[in-house]
């Protein structure tokens, strides 16, 4: 059931009094009406979408005359994930979130980083590295499945056409605690809001066990209005 236009009047209203600008996962046509409805901003994610669902996506955003703030590229594969650019660029997003598909060491994780930012200029778009859950363990090359150890290759690489998206939940999942990291808070660009427990990636909602990664403010918002799945904010720096 959706909230009512004056609770959604007041949610705008909270928001704009923070820093913090919140928005909400599209995983199919009916979560982007309540998407759109609900937030100022929403993510399209590309990844269990078929194409007839794609392109149902795309006339409903037109219809509504937005545009997706973001939109999360399929992973399964590299070449997905760069299909994935070129096929975003008829939504116009403000940025890209991509997942490392599953890099099997040292240099796959680099070699993906290096192609996503070269990537990233040429379309000059914004790219967001999105730390690993990898449930299925596919992948044992743990810098992927870090926050701050991508920030710190991003930070040698020094591309301002790159970030990190935080993924709070998987993190928590991998045993992450350090949250005050230098780095990661230099290269954060967007950010996946949800809560789990160690070792499992469960996209629960915001409740008070949840890390204080964010401001109060912004934690304190999703509390109370119980919002639920996956969120993500957009950083101003």
């Amino acid at each position: 059931m959706l909230p009512s236009n004056n609770k959604i009047k007041k949610r705008r209203k909270l928001l704009k009094n923070s820093k913090w600008e919140i928005g909400a996962s599209a995983r199919n046509t009916l979560a982007l009406f309540d998407c759109i409805r609900e937030f100022d901003l929403f993510e399209i994610n590309l990844n269990i979408l078929r194409e007839i669902e794609f392109k149902e996506l795309v006339c409903t955003i037109l219809d509504f005359g937005t545009k997706p703030y973001s939109v999360h590229c399929r992973y399964e594969t590299f070449a997905q994930a760069l299909a994935d650019i070129e096929l975003s660029k008829g939504l116009n997003p403000e940025l890209l979130v991509v997942h490392l598909p599953y890099p099997q060491n040292e240099f796959d994780f680099r070699m993906q980083i290096d192609t996503l930012g070269e990537a990233a200029i040429k379309n000059e778009i914004i790219i967001c590295i999105e730390n690993l859950a990898d449930m299925e363990e596919r992948t044992k090359q743990t810098r992927s499945k870090n926050p701050e150890e991508i920030a710190a290759y991003l930070d040698v690489l020094n591309n301002p056409n790159l970030g990190l998206c935080l993924d709070v939940g998987h993190a928590i999942k991998n045993d992450f605690t350090n949250w005050d990291s230098a780095l990661i808070k230099k290269w954060l660009k967007h950010i996946h809001y949800h809560s789990t427990v160690k070792g499992y990636d469960l996209h629960l909602p915001v409740t008070n066990d949840s890390p204080s990664v964010l401001k109060d403010t912004f934690l304190n918002y999703c509390l109370k209005q119980h919002i639920r799945g996956l969120l993500f904010v957009k950083i101003s720096k």
